[in-house]
């Protein structure tokens, strides 16, 4: 059974509440905190898939990895592309591009792609303040779109 088939079920199972899932599979863990859960879909504090398959890959490989996400995730609110490289951490950072602005605040997905997993979350900051996380909106569907292209790209290292 798939990850993806796996969180279906998680879901269906875990009421309407904040709750945190985490499922293994085979070298992979799909780690999904969730703020709360509808019929139609969820809101996520944070999606994570940690992955031997990432393990002790190079930047370069990383980079590439990055890439591959940039090019499959294209239906969040905004597209997502590298931003920074850390060769010495083997960590590349991804955001929104361009992120939202609404009057004095800006909102942004940031993903990051390491020797171990890629994470997603989203950040919103406002003028004279540090950066918060904050909850975002996915339809089911979308989430597990975004579960099996994380998937994916961990598996094209």
């Amino acid at each position: 059974m798939s990850l993806t088939s796996q969180l279906e079920k998680e879901i269906a199972l875990a009421g309407t509440s904040a709750t945190n899932l985490a499922i293994q599979q085979q070298g992979d863990t799909l780690i999904c905190a969730l703020a709360a859960i509808d019929s139609l879909g969820v809101s996520i504090h944070r999606l994570e898939l940690q992955s031997t398959k990432l393990t002790g890959r190079s930047p370069e490989r990383l980079r590439e990895v990055a890439d591959n996400l940039a090019r499959r995730v294209s239906y969040l609110l905004e597209a997502i592309a590298p931003i920074e490289i850390d060769d010495q951490a083997c960590t590349i950072q991804m955001r929104s591009t361009p992120p939202y602005r609404k009057e004095n605040a800006t909102s942004y997905y940031e993903v990051l792609v390491t020797a171990g997993g890629i994470s997603l979350r989203r950040f919103s900051k406002s003028r004279g303040t540090a950066r918060q996380p904050e909850p975002f909106d996915l339809t089911r569907q979308v989430l597990y779109r975004l579960v099996d292209d994380f998937v994916a790209a961990a598996e094209s290292a």
